[in-house]
């Protein structure tokens, strides 16, 4: 196993605020446009296609699908230093993805972590996730103990696509994770308050921000594997969190935690 370089630097981040309803798209857009690093510089719809970055066509394109129940979605991003995608659900699954060049400076991380709560600010998510996540490669087919935490913080550090998470709940703790209304219900305020070896700080709106680190652009793997097992040691016992295990082809299990409920405005959408 080899660890040192990064795999993915990637932030998403689920409901509870349809995109559809109200500017929180402009807003969005207004975030990215006054940046000073991450100015987009193209645009895609549910198509696939870049265009050239237009406000006015991204914002025109968006609403007619949306009046024609269409269920769509955006991406946006650039294409020079530092590159970052962001893709944007505008239907029930309200659900936003940030994804930073693996290879970025380290100078452009913390502009980025900077952007990224500047969004939730916006976005107020239920929860959400930002993976600084290392390389991992097993080349001899064994799984140390050290292997299937890697293995389980690179899960544990994305959220994929509704339809993945909705019956058996979401995964865990990421290098820093976001905590919404929803879920500080299911936890608890004071259980996630007092979840060890993290650095929190409660949010001008209400949520919950838990970090692995003092510094989380550091990635030291050795602390952050162990904060990581520290903080989901922690908080598995409240049966929120889907419980992983690894089978023998190295596929994570997922079994539903006893308390897991996700919140009726989390759902796919009903298409017509």
């Amino acid at each position: 196993m080899s660890l040192g370089k990064l795999d993915q630097i990637h932030a998403g981040y689920i409901g509870p605020k349809p995109m559809y309803e109200g500017d929180y798209l402009e807003q969005i857009l207004d975030l990215f446009e006054t940046s000073n690093n991450f100015v987009p510089e193209w645009w895609s719809d549910t198509d696939g296609k870049k265009y050239p970055y237009d406000r006015t066509d991204l914002l025109s394109t968006i609403r007619n699908r949306v009046h024609a129940d269409l269920f769509p979605s955006v991406s946006f991003g650039r294409k020079k230093t530092p590159k970052n995608d962001c893709y944007v659900g505008i239907s029930l699954e309200q659900a936003i993805s940030s994804d930073l060049g693996k290879s970025t400076a380290r100078k452009h991380w913390q502009p980025w972590m900077e952007l990224m709560d500047k969004l939730v600010a916006i976005f107020e998510p239920s929860f959400g996730t930002v993976g600084f996540i290392p390389e991992w490669r097993n080349e001899t087919g064994e799984l140390s103990p050290r292997d299937i935490t890697a293995v389980e913080f690179l899960y544990s550090s994305r959220i994929n696509g509704t339809q993945y998470w909705l019956k058996a709940g979401l995964r865990g703790v990421a290098t820093r994770t976001y905590f919404g209304e929803h879920f500080i219900d299911l936890f608890g305020r004071e259980n996630l308050l007092s979840t060890p070896n993290t650095v929190i700080k409660e949010l001008d709106w209400g949520g919950i921000r838990m970090d692995l680190m003092d510094d989380i652009t550091t990635v030291n793997e050795e602390e952050l594997f162990a904060n990581w097992r520290a903080a989901m040691d922690h908080l598995l016992q409240f049966e929120v969190f889907a419980h992983m295990k690894l089978d023998d082809k190295q596929r994570v299990q997922l079994t539903k935690g006893a308390r897991w409920e996700p919140s009726p405005k989390m759902r796919l959408p009903e298409r017509k």
